[in-house]
């Protein structure tokens, strides 16, 4: 059950975001690769779109029996979760946070932590359900 809610709250994340952005614009950007999906989609409302469908899609997933369908399902959230995660790498080696402020490796990678460490609990989460370990 522990895994189911680690994805959950991934998915509700995508969700609230998503009508964040559908209704309010870009004044909610949460990590740096927002603006490259704004980029792909034209607009924030359209990101705000993507959101949503990604945090529907990924709740689906969650009570999916076949390995396959779940994988499918979560596809999309799986993708944006991998594009976060390589914003804040790219942040870490290049040493400049997404705004422009540049601080060392070190204190980005301290700030960064949480978003990690919940990316990899997440991954952990996925492949243990795939592998059938309720």
């Amino acid at each position: 059950m522990t895994k189911r809610a680690i994805l959950l709250s991934y998915s509700l994340f995508d969700l609230v975001w998503g009508i964040l952005l559908l209704f309010s614009g870009s004044q909610y950007i949460l990590f740096t690769n927002a603006r490259a999906l704004q980029q792909i989609f034209a607009s924030w409302q359209g990101v705000g779109v993507v959101l949503i469908v990604a945090g529907l899609m990924s709740i689906l997933a969650l009570w999916q029996k076949k390995k396959w369908n779940f994988l499918a399902l979560m596809a999309p959230q799986i993708l944006i979760v991998l594009s976060s995660l390589t914003s804040v790498l790219v942040a870490i080696i290049g040493q400049q946070f997404g705004d422009g402020v540049i601080r060392g490796w070190a204190f980005i990678l301290l700030d960064q932590w949480p978003s990690l460490s919940l990316t990899l609990l997440y991954f952990l989460a996925i492949t243990l359900l795939v592998n059938g370990k309720e």
